[in-house]
């Protein structure tokens, strides 16, 4: 189950200046909870980072109710095709987005790996490494 935990543990908020709607947000919620899915285990951390990251977005603890309802029945392929419809600066921000979830436990599966790879390469983000995304996801 996902918990929104209100605290701002992250300085992000202030730098982000895109903006995306509620399917866009359905689809980032989706690859993120696919992420802390992929090696099997649901890491406290990754929870963090995942609920934290939504708030980041500015997605309120009802509107994250809403958004979970709206990616639980999102199909892999829509979600996808949402992510791939997004701006270059929008695809960058979840490419590291899911980057930091993947990093967020201390151990970086080898699935955790590949499903980044994939849903990178399906959605058209653009080719950072590891560092790259999460330090993007830092400071933007």
């Amino acid at each position: 189950m996902l918990v929104f935990i209100p605290t701002f543990a992250y300085h992000f908020y202030n730098y982000i200046d895109m903006h995306f709607n509620n399917l866009e947000l359905s689809a980032v919620l989706k690859a993120g909870k696919c992420m802390v899915l992929a090696d099997g285990k649901v890491e406290d951390e990754e929870m963090k980072v995942l609920t934290l990251g939504m708030a980041e977005f500015g997605v309120t603890p009802d509107h994250l109710k809403n958004l979970l309802a709206l990616s639980d029945a999102m199909t892999p392929a829509t979600m996808l095709a949402t992510l791939a419809a997004l701006d270059d600066n929008q695809k960058k921000f979840v490419c590291g987005f899911l980057a930091t979830i993947m990093v967020s436990d201390g151990d970086v599966d080898d699935a955790e790996v590949k499903l980044w790879q994939l849903t990178s390469s399906l959605a058209g983000f653009p080719t950072m490494s590891m560092a790259e995304a999460v330090d993007y996801w830092r400071t933007h």
